[in-house]
């Protein structure tokens, strides 16, 4: 289990911040559950790409993201960048699973060795394109600079994936959506 899964960007911390505070809002099912759906983009900005030990697929649109497969990163398959800049997303898979509370704590525990003050502002069981996942939000304070860590969180069948987006705090209200539509193109296949 690569449970350094900060670690790999911290210099993407230090140089341009980290995640931000996304005010979703989800459709709350009978059962209370979020289900959140890929937002449709048009076909000339539509990509994706798949997983490689793990079986899943990332749609998104190009216009907003450049993807890089695993650049900077040995533990992230891809990497995406906002066209703006200032705006990341990584993605970690790996064939082993790993229960959700466990999954949560790695998560946590690897914030606080960049930011002490890291904490959970936010989590939630998620149904995303009928899978569910778990989602959490991580604000912090590394070398001066503000931060959350948006994520989507799988463990199961399939293997374990992190989705996780970043930026400073004063881009959050900026990139809500952008953010929120790039996770919501997980698609996991258990």
């Amino acid at each position: 289990m690569k449970i350094r899964l900060f670690v790999p960007f911290l210099a993407a911390v230090l140089l341009f911040s980290a995640c931000s505070s996304v005010n979703d809002t989800p459709t709350e099912s009978a059962t209370g559950d979020y289900t959140e759906s890929v937002v449709n983009v048009t076909a000339a900005t539509e990509s994706s790409v798949s997983g490689v030990g793990v079986e899943y697929t990332v749609n998104y649109d190009t216009s907003k993201w450049k993807m890089t497969a695993g650049a900077s990163s040995g533990d992230a398959e891809y990497e995406f960048e906002h066209v703006d800049g200032d705006v990341y997303a990584l993605i970690i898979a790996e064939r082993i699973e790993v229960d959700a509370a466990s999954l949560k704590e790695i998560a946590l525990a690897n914030a606080q060795s960049i930011a002490d003050d890291a904490t959970v502002v936010f989590e939630k069981g998620r149904t995303v394109n009928g899978i569910p996942m778990e989602v959490m939000k991580i604000d912090g304070t590394a070398y001066g600079v503000a931060f959350e860590y948006y994520g989507y969180y799988y463990s199961g069948p399939a293997g374990t994936i992190q989705f996780i987006t970043y930026t400073s705090s004063n881009l959050t209200s900026t990139y809500e959506a952008d953010l929120t539509e790039l996770l919501n193109g997980l698609v996991v296949t258990e």
